[in-house]
């Protein structure tokens, strides 16, 4: 699997629509930003592959960047 593969195959057909932010971190689009900071840092920990064992493993980096992106695209 590639990575273009493996995010289809995680994602659904998600990635030709806008995936809604704050579904990704959890947290209502009313947080404050100090929420939405917590509830990054929590996923980001959760899916580190320093943090938790799993290196190399491809779903984990494709969720990671998801958080990232969810969380950048909260800022905008």
């Amino acid at each position: 699997l590639n990575i273009n593969n493996l995010q289809l195959l995680i994602l659904g057909n998600c990635q030709s629509r806008e995936e809604n932010p704050f579904v990704v971190l959890g947290v209502c689009p009313e947080a404050p930003l100090e929420e939405i900071k917590h509830a990054r840092k929590q996923r980001i920990l959760f899916l580190h592959p320093d943090k938790r064992g799993v290196e190399n493993n491809p779903i984990k980096k494709v969720q990671l960047q998801r958080v990232r992106e969810a969380f950048n695209r909260t800022q905008e």
